[in-house]
């Protein structure tokens, strides 16, 4: 890419899955898109398991407090 800003408008929406087109890379490196796009459908999944998985604990953690001061 010719500028950073560029670069990294073409990372943030492929990441992001956009994926407008409107800026494309050189040749050699047209797979970063769709790579960066499963990069980021992965992360999203990841961030919510793992929101999930802390959100199941501190319910348990605080029915376990209910249940010994109720």
């Amino acid at each position: 890419f010719d500028d950073f800003e560029t670069a990294m408008y073409f990372s943030f929406t492929s990441y992001t899955t956009l994926g407008y087109g409107d800026v494309l890379p050189a040749r050699p490196w047209r797979l970063l898109g769709p790579i960066e796009a499963a990069v980021g459908v992965l992360m999203l999944g990841m961030t919510a398991a793992a929101l999930m998985a802390i959100m199941q604990q501190m319910i348990k953690a605080q029915g376990e407090v209910m249940r010994r001061d109720g």
